[in-house]
């Protein structure tokens, strides 16, 4: 691709695109693996269909939308997320994590910071 042809393509739009190509490409071998297989008697019933190519084509619609959208679900989730962008929320106060209390006089201390806290 040329440089102009990079500009157009979001990075997003372009993960998105090729994971809802991924799950269309997923949705045509398992509607194949349905009708070829004669599952619970699928190929059977589409090859006596009178209009055999509409029972397909409605499975494969459905299960094109359902795994196109979980295959672009999954790679926005497996996005890295970006702690100091744009509406992170590093300006909320940090927590103090817990700490593993490991003899009788930390453990005295911890209870008296505890107790101040409240």
């Amino acid at each position: 691709m040329d440089k102009r042809a990079d500009r157009v393509w979001n990075p997003l739009l372009k993960l998105l695109f090729v994971n809802a190509l991924a799950g269309i490409l997923a949705a045509a071998v398992v509607t194949a693996g349905l009708v070829l297989g004669d599952i619970a008697g699928f190929g059977h019933l589409v090859a006596n269909a009178s209009s055999p190519v509409l029972p397909v084509a409605v499975l494969f619609a459905a299960l094109s939308i359902t795994l196109s959208s979980a295959a672009m679900g999954v790679a926005v989730m497996r996005l890295p997320f970006d702690h100091d962008g744009p509406g992170s929320r590093s300006r909320r106060k940090r927590q103090a994590r817990p700490s593993l209390v490991t003899n009788e006089a930390d453990m005295a201390l911890a209870t008296v910071k505890a107790g101040r806290r409240r």
